[in-house]
């Protein structure tokens, strides 16, 4: 009796091995592939995204003027992490009662960006201009992945 059960501890060990041989094996492949996707996304030229001054006046001298006070042009792509980055950039600028009517926040670089958050550029614009921006963002980003790269361009 004791040699089945022994045979069997030995199986079961051996078993709980071979998973676990597997499951490294396919964690090493994930991450490399992985990183393998980082390299070329960093690699990859930026996307260009355009802010017209006719769609959005406001949003655009917003933009313009975090640019010239150094906030970057080229942004990374990180939704996962946007809501703890637009809680950091907006803190300090109340919403409800102080907010001017017909005003939305509008920040620079955008909270969905890694570059976004607790020394982002904020202004009351108009909430139109704002979200019809933010939309317009959504829209031309919509189809790339975390880790990409855009350059935020405001012309004429």
């Amino acid at each position: 009796m004791k040699s089945w059960l022994i045979a069997l501890l030995l199986a079961i060990v051996a078993l709980d091995l071979s998973a676990s041989v597997v499951s490294n094996a396919a964690m090493k492949a994930a991450n490399k592939a992985a990183a393998k996707q980082a390299v070329a996304r960093a690699a990859m030229k930026p996307v260009d995204i355009v802010i017209r001054r006719s769609q959005y006046p406001t949003a655009a001298v917003h933009i313009e003027h975090a640019q010239k006070m150094g906030q970057p042009t080229v942004l990374t792509i990180d939704r996962r992490n946007s809501e703890l980055r637009r809680k950091h950039s907006l803190q300090y600028i109340k919403r409800k009662e102080s907010s001017p009517k017909g005003m939305d926040r509008d920040e620079y670089p955008p909270a969905m960006t890694l570059e976004g958050g607790p020394n982002s550029s904020v202004h009351y614009i108009p909430l139109h201009d704002n979200r019809g921006m933010g939309k317009f963002i959504e829209r031309q980003t919509k189809d790339l992945p975390d880790g990409a790269r855009v350059r935020i361009l405001v012309a004429d």
